[in-house]
């Protein structure tokens, strides 16, 4: 279920279990790993690990959601269950701004807008760019129509439908990675980049914290 998900980081289920295992950002905080499972005549419909309190034990932060995956309004259905089940003030739950369907699930509960967790350093922009490509013709830009080629300066050269435009290296990562970016583009542009931009980024403070 979990490698069911298109926007997520790859994950044997050794490794998946290893990590559960570490509750590497967990105990940091003084809270614990508890894996919830909703099902339906054998059948899993979704999962949901959290960090929760430990009896016994003062936490340095509220409990929150780690990772889930399966059907969203279900997922969204656990975490409600474990405010009750486990009697919290508070559970805190990240969701990108592409997992739209989870979101909505929530549709009614109070939600603060943040930026995710980290620092990005492109070490080879040529290599990202080619990372991207299969994405991009995926949804529905060719190398035909649309292409991008790092300049000597630094800049970023993007070129479509016959027309270039130039973007600063800021720019180019805030078009990348901000759902509101920071990219001057040309007016016709942003339509047909709105597929492709930004690029969907899994929640990097969850079961992979480092």
């Amino acid at each position: 279920m979990a490698r069911a998900r298109r926007f997520a980081f790859e994950q044997s289920p050794y490794e998946f279990a290893l990590l559960l295992r570490a509750e590497a950002y967990a105990s940091c905080t003084k809270l614990a790993h508890r894996t919830l499972l909703a099902e339906e005549n054998g059948k899993l419909l979704a999962f949901a690990v959290m960090s929760l309190p430990i009896p016994g034990i003062t936490p340095q932060r509220a409990p929150f959601l780690v990772e889930w995956a399966g059907d969203p309004s279900v997922a969204a259905g656990l975490l409600i269950h474990a405010v009750q089940a486990y009697g919290l003030e508070k559970l805190e739950a990240v969701a990108p701004w592409h997992e739209q369907e989870f979101i909505e699930a929530m549709d009614g509960i109070s939600y603060q807008i943040e930026q995710n967790y980290g620092t990005i350093h492109v070490l080879s922009p040529d290599h990202l760019l080619e990372q991207l490509r299969p994405y991009w013709q995926d949804q529905g830009l060719s190398d035909t129509n649309f292409q991008v080629r790092q300049e000597a300066d630094g800049t970023y050269l993007l070129a479509l439908a016959g027309k270039s435009h130039t973007l600063t290296t800021e720019e180019w990562v805030s078009l990348l990675f901000d759902p509101v970016s920071k990219a001057d583009l040309p007016a016709e542009w942003k339509k047909p980049l709105a597929a492709c931009f930004p690029i969907p980024f899994p929640y990097v403070a969850g079961l992979n914290y480092v």
